[in-house]
């Protein structure tokens, strides 16, 4: 396994399991990196070890630690139960009826940084942030199939500066049907697998959508900016807001928002739907 050392000025932050690495955090004669998708072993100056992980650029920074453990290398058995720890956090949600999407796997949240995995009613998301973690697609494909029972289907999106690959394709499975619709909090959305990047649906925004429809905004309007399909004023007008005003500059937004209101059978008539720039 390839060895890369670390600066002893950043040892102490990986000691405490910190697990993002940037540029200055390597001891490198050259300073140049590739990204490679091999598994790297990092060590200090005095080749003591740090920990399992990879390299890979992304906005982030310039790899990821994913074993502080040195008897544990990183391999399909490891990658296995760090998602079966993820998948098990939010085992409940497999059990709801009024929400069928939501964050499954978080990386670097969930001790795998570099990819996330969104549940859409039996279908995945997986998202890829760099070039090396798309190399180990097979292995974590595979992982992710023996860990996870009755999956529909997979589609991918790619969020890193690349030609060589379209930034949304379906991978394997059913395909879902468009739109695919799915319910949060009891909310329903209309979403799109393979529709660029964006489904229709942030579902890392699910507490905030969840305390609007709890009544957050009752009896009150609400002005929702940067609107996209309007996810935040359908979960307002299911709270009881009085009325809404969603803003997005994207022109496809007034039809998608539209769209997410009828989904729901509410009242278009007291929601305000414009396409400018906010600012």
């Amino acid at each position: 396994m390839r060895q890369i050392k670390i600066n002893n000025k950043a040892l102490n932050k990986f000691n405490q399991k910190y697990p993002l690495i940037h540029q200055e955090d390597l001891f490198l004669e050259n300073k140049s990196i590739e990204n490679e998708s091999e598994w790297v072993k990092f060590v200090s100056q005095s080749n003591y070890f740090v920990g399992y992980g990879y390299l890979g650029q992304q906005n982030k920074g310039l790899g990821w630690i994913i074993s502080f453990d040195e008897t544990k290398e990183i391999n399909k058995e490891l990658i296995k139960d760090i998602m079966s720890k993820a998948f098990d956090k939010r085992k409940h949600f497999f059990k709801q009826t009024e929400t069928t999407a939501f964050r499954l796997f978080n990386g670097e949240g969930d001790g795998f940084g570099g990819f996330t995995i969104d549940w859409y009613d039996g279908y995945l998301v997986i998202s890829w942030y760099n070039e090396s973690i798309y190399g180990f697609k097979p292995l974590l494909l595979e992982a992710v199939e023996e860990t996870l029972p009755n999956i529909k289907g997979i589609y991918e999106k790619i969020r890193y500066k690349t030609d060589e690959l379209p930034e949304s394709q379906f991978v394997s499975g059913e395909e879902a049907s468009e739109p695919l619709l799915v319910k949060e909090n009891n909310v329903t959305y209309a979403t799109y697998m393979n529709e660029g990047l964006m489904t229709g649906i942030f579902l890392d925004q699910k507490e905030v959508r969840g305390m609007l429809s709890e009544g957050l905004a009752k009896n009150k309007t609400v002005l929702n900016m940067f609107s996209y399909t309007g996810a935040f004023s359908v979960a307002a007008v299911a709270g009881g807001a009085s009325e809404t005003t969603s803003v997005d500059l994207a022109k496809r937004s007034l039809e998608k928002t539209q769209e997410q209101f009828s989904v729901n059978q509410m009242d278009l008539d007291k929601q305000r739907i414009i396409v400018m720039d906010v600012f």
